[in-house]
């Protein structure tokens, strides 16, 4: 199987030394989605739940 073939990375679940950073303002948001690790999938989830991943990092990354 081709790498191109295997979709996007997931915050969830990524090794200890890898930070998720999390714009603010998904952060506050009631409702994201993410992918869930495969590419027929998604995850609907308050955004808070990102920013309190335990390699979060909450930052202003948009104007």
């Amino acid at each position: 199987m081709a790498i191109g073939t295997l979709g996007g990375i997931t915050p969830l679940g990524l090794p200890e030394e890898w930070p998720v950073l999390v714009d603010e303002a998904v952060a506050a948001h009631p409702g994201v989605v993410i992918g869930s690790g495969v590419r027929h999938s998604k995850l609907a989830l308050p955004g808070a739940v990102l920013a309190d991943l335990k390699t979060a990092e909450v930052l202003r990354l948009a104007n």
